[in-house]
């Protein structure tokens, strides 16, 4: 590599190692590197402005917008209770709440700190109330909402479509995310239940297990057979499956949960068709606001309007005027805060992109890309060299820049190895948001830890038994393409 190539790089992991903030130490190396080659200097700031004036990451401030607006009004209390309704009776049973409720927060808010927040504020302290140790609620927590990063809509998606060059478009990475996510949330489910037995955590309901299980695959076969009539009635693509997926879900909760319930009283019975009927509104959110993109009715930035005008609507009025639970005058406060999530995002992502251009300059994505091929052209082994250095990146700096900063280096490896730019997408992220979950820089393993009131040291040795999951299905998810591409080539036409 060219002498300027050593001053980016150097420079940059000294400011790191010096804890300056991640968005500075890009800026400052690009500068420094900027003046080495004998660029004025002073263009480093339109590279940040040209990093931030993409017609793609208009998506991202509305989306995080939302999110915001989601995490304080009522919604994710309400899917807290519905998920607890459909699988409290697991042992550990908030756990698996924990984990589905992040799941159901991540479609909506695509953010892993907005989910480890909202849902962790709710469900750490109950877990911990009904025996739960606080270190294992706080890790399921952390390691939840790391769903969010792949079910859609994902900011880091958008992010890795833009670092791609168009090369994967936005709507194939929100399809692409949905399995992925979902096989990260039943992994953990996994463990989850098996150290809750182990341990002997209780459950959310007296009912026998055995009976619980009996009813709960009665459910799920009647609710499949309503799932395979929809999706047969049109098999073009039109509205059939969106029906399947929206009534499918309800029905399942209202079958099993009324059966189940049903025979304690009529109490009960009002009680669970509350928690139905509540759950309807946040239910639905995800549907309308990735099955617009997935369907074509709309693109993935109209989708991000549609995510704001629709967290408004449910948070400050709906809500607001049936529950009491929040109101009008907490909007000021609440857009404040998305703003200053929005401002630090973007001059992330504008700094990176400056420090991606000196990259690019200095042809250092070319040079990896000849020394990884160098090593080996075995296909397995090079996603394995690649996977483990996204692992090792992952925990000494934040995912957006890395996303942006590596998907130039890294993706020509891949497409030389019949790689697709979506598939690709998907091990990245899935691998980068190990990250958010690791010390020392994992934004969600901070929030967590806050919310949780507990140290990091303590959730570094509680959290062990997750990450091995986590990683699991990052193999996975690298060397099975299917579970990435399968809705994308059923839905998109590859």
């Amino acid at each position: 590599m060219q002498p300027e190539a050593y001053l980016l790089i150097g420079s940059f992991i000294l400011m790191v190692g010096l804890r300056v903030p991640i968005s500075f130490a890009l800026g400052i190396s690009s500068l420094l590197t900027l003046a080495a080659i004998g660029i004025d200097p002073v263009v480093n700031a339109p590279l940040i402005f040209w990093g931030m004036d993409q017609d793609s990451l208009l998506a991202i401030p509305f989306f995080i917008f939302a999110g915001a607006i989601m995490s304080q009004g009522g919604m994710a209390r309400k899917m807290v209770d519905l998920a607890t309704l459909v699988v409290g009776w697991f042992p550990g049973g908030l756990a698996v709440v924990n984990v589905l409720s992040s799941m159901f927060f991540g479609a909506i808010s695509g953010s892993a700190v907005a989910a480890t927040s909202a849902v962790g504020s709710t469900l750490i302290p109950s877990m911990e109330e009904k025996g739960n140790d606080r270190d294992y609620a706080t890790s399921v927590t952390v390691t939840a909402s790391t769903q969010g990063l792949l079910i859609p809509p994902s900011h880091n998606a958008i992010i890795y479509s833009l670092a791609a060059g168009g090369a994967a478009s936005i709507e194939a990475l929100f399809v692409a995310g949905i399995v992925p996510g979902v096989l990260l949330g039943l992994a953990l489910i996994v463990v989850a239940v098996a150290i809750a037995a182990k341990r002997k955590y209780p459950r959310e309901s007296d009912l026998p297990l055995s009976t619980a299980i009996i009813e709960f695959l009665f459910s799920f076969a009647a609710v499949s057979a309503i799932l395979y009539f929809f999706s047969k009635w049109n098999e073009s693509g039109g509205t059939g499956p969106l029906l399947a997926w929206t009534a499918g879900p309800i029905c399942l909760v209202a079958f099993w949960g009324l059966r189940i319930y049903s025979r304690r009283g009529k109490d009960a019975v009002k009680n669970v068709s509350r928690i139905v009927v509540d759950a309807v509104l946040p239910l639905f959110s995800p549907f309308i606001i990735v099955g617009g993109v997935v369907f074509g009715w709309f693109t993935a930035i109209e989708s991000s309007v549609i995510a704001v005008v629709w967290a408004i609507l449910v948070n400050f009025i709906i809500f607001a005027f049936l529950y009491k639970d929040t109101s009008i005058k907490e909007y000021p406060k609440v857009a404040l805060q998305g703003m200053k999530v929005i401002v630090m995002v973007m001059w992330l992502i504008g700094n990176a992109y400056a420090f991606g251009y000196c990259l690019t300059r200095l042809h250092v994505p070319r040079e990896i890309t000849e020394g990884l091929l160098a090593i080996t052209e075995n296909k397995y082994l090079l996603l394995l060299l690649i996977n483990l250095m996204l692992l090792a990146l992952g925990t000494i700096m934040d995912m957006a820049p890395l996303i942006i900063i590596t998907t130039p280096i890294l993706l020509p490896v891949a497409q030389k190895i019949g790689v697709d730019p979506v598939h690709f997408g998907m091990i990245m992220i899935a691998n980068l948001g190990l990250g958010l979950c690791t010390p020392p820089v994992g934004s969600a393993l901070f929030v967590g830890c806050a919310v949780g009131d507990t140290k990091m040291e303590r959730i570094a040795k509680a959290v062990w038994p997750f990450y091995v999951a986590m990683f699991a299905v990052v193999l996975l998810i690298t060397y099975v393409p299917v579970i990435s591409m399968g809705l994308v080539e059923a839905y998109l036409g590859g």
